[in-house]
Formats: structure tokens, C-alpha cells, sequence
């Protein structure tokens, strides 16, 4: 069930993270205890030695992770690339965790985002000019349903298949919609599981989206692409036959740099991040060289 795999996902983040932050405690006093010693070894006088060597030991202790790190984000985004490699589209990094693809597939618009959990969400172009979600029933689901989309669940689903829930701005169109045979065997596809994946399908204004969470990177290749893609375009048909909802309701900003722009301010963060840093380091570097020792 869908809240068995988010549980089991929460749980390995929340692990992870108490690991990160007990081997940076450790990390981090190893490398206080260093530059004191450094340091407290002798007097230190402007331009030293020594003091180069206290002021250069935490920026090589730090250089070593982060070097790991980018190979390790390199190696990942790559074996990523190659996986969508047969459609022609390039990725795009931001930061350490999330990495994007756009383009066309045919003759609609294109757009996938991996990011932490990890998660997959791939977008296809059509206008529903509607917004709908298909999930996995059960009581996590609902009250996601309830608290954030402040809407309760279309009951009898319009869907035969057990444990599904639908939520639709558009009750109509949506069962309109899911009386194809062919939309209903696209969405019924998409939502199959592996042990600790677990999807989500969504009708967005400007697009059909495609979201699968807590899968292994492994899961992200070519065969798997070629057929989450060849029910997204049945399903988007499916869609462009029904025609626009009655609605009409259009993409919000916030939706529309979701899909399309999400790395670029985040891209934007990190670089201020990473300049403030550096700044901050090479004030500190300047001031202890010029001023220490001295009476």
C-alpha cells in the first residue's frame, strides 16, 4: 500500500539524516581539534607556515567530500542522460539532487524533473484546461486529498480498479474522460507498483503529468521510459478527444515554473550560496594573514 512505502521512505530519509549529522559532529570536532593544535603548537606569527596550514586544513577536509560528492553526482547524471538519450533531449542540473530533461516527443511539449525521494515526474503537453490527481486509495491519501486539495474523493471511483482514488475539479469531464477504454488502460498502467515505487497520475491545465516516488535510480532507463511515455501519450490522446473541461481554468504561475523553470532559481540559490562562501572564507583567510601575531 501507498502509506506502507511512504513510511518505509520516511524512515530511510530520517535514518540517513541522523547519519549525515552524526558523522558531521564527529567531522566537524576532528577538524576544531586539528586546527588547535595546528595552531596552539608553537607561536604563530603572520605569514607562518603553521598558519597557512591551520587556514588551509579545513578547506582541503571539506574539498575531499565535496570532490566525492560531484563524482558522485556526475556518475548518477550521466547513466540518467543515457537513459533518455533516445529521444533526444539534454539534461540540465541543479545542485546536487535534481536534474532535468526538455523537449518535444511527438509533436507534443516535454518535460521530466529526478529529484530526491528519488522521484520521476515526466510531463506531457495537451489542454484539459482542468486539474485532476489518480492515487492509490487508503487514509494518507485521503487526507492528503482533504487537507490540500480541499476536496473529497469521486465516490464510486470512475475507474475499475481497486484502491483507487480520484480527485477532479471537474467530476464530468473527468468520468468522460476515464469511460475510454484507452484512457483508463493508460492510467491503470502508469499506477502499477514495484515493491518500494509508488505513482501518482495527474491532469495539470496545460498537461498530463506522471509522478513515481521512492523508486530505485535502476528503474530509470530506457524500456521503463519508452513505456511510462507510450501510455502518457494515450492517455494525452484520450485527453485531446474529450476535448477542454466547461472549466477552463488555466495554468498558474507557480505550475507553469514548476514544469519548465524550477532549476534555474535553484541554480540561482546555490551559486549565491557558493559565492558567499567563498567570500566569507577568503575574508577570514586575509584577516588571520595579516593579523595574527601581530601586538
Amino acid at each position: 500500500m501507498y502509506e506502507k512505502k511512504v513510511g518505509r521512505a520516511y524512515g530511510r530519509g530520517c535514518l540517513l539524516s541522523c547519519g549525515v549529522m552524526v558523522v558531521g559532529a564527529v567531522f566537524g570536532t576532528l577538524l576544531v581539534g586539528t586546527v588547535l593544535v595546528i595552531i596552539r603548537g608553537g607561536d604563530v606569527e603572520p605569514r607562518s607556515p603553521r598558519l597557512a596550514l591551520a587556514l588551509l586544513v579545513p578547506i582541503v577536509f571539506m574539498a575531499v567530500p565535496w570532490a566525492i560528492a560531484a563524482v558522485v553526482v556526475l556518475a548518477r547524471s550521466r547513466r540518467l542522460d543515457r537513459a533518455f538519450a533516445p529521444w533526444g533531449v539534454r539534461g540540465r542540473q541543479a545542485g546536487a539532487v535534481m536534474r532535468s530533461w526538455h523537449g518535444e516527443i511527438g509533436g507534443r511539449s516535454f518535460d521530466a524533473w529526478f529529484h530526491k525521494g528519488p522521484t520521476l515526474e515526466l510531463y506531457l503537453g495537451c489542454e484539459p484546461a482542468t486539474r485532476a490527481v489518480i492515487r492509490r486509495a487508503g487514509r494518507l491519501a485521503s487526507a492528503f486529498a482533504r487537507a490540500f486539495e480541499a476536496r473529497e474523493p469521486i465516490s464510486p471511483p470512475p475507474l475499475d480498479l481497486a484502491g483507487v482514488s480520484v480527485v477532479a475539479e471537474d467530476e464530468d469531464w473527468m468520468r468522460r474522460l476515464l469511460s475510454r477504454s484507452a484512457a483508463a488502460a493508460a492510467v491503470t498502467a502508469l499506477l502499477e507498483e514495484s515493491p518500494r515505487a509508488a505513482a501518482l497520475v495527474f491532469v495539470a491545465p496545460d498537461a498530463v503529468r506522471y509522478v513515481r516516488r521512492f523508486m530505485p535510480v535502476s528503474e530509470v532507463e530506457p524500456d521503463n521510459l519508452r513505456t511510462w511515455l507510450a501510455d502518457l501519450e494515450r492517455l494525452a490522446a484520450a485527453v485531446d478527444a474529450v476535448g477542454p473541461s466547461p472549466t477552463a481554468v488555466r495554468p498558474t504561475r507557480l505550475e507553469t515554473w514548476a514544469r519548465t523553470a524550477r532549476d534555474r532559481f535553484l541554480n540561482a540559490v546555490l551559486l549565491g550560496l557558493a559565492a558567499f562562501f567563498v567570500f566569507v572564507l577568503g575574508a577570514l583567510f586575509l584577516f588571520a594573514f595579516l593579523n595574527v601575531g601581530t601586538p
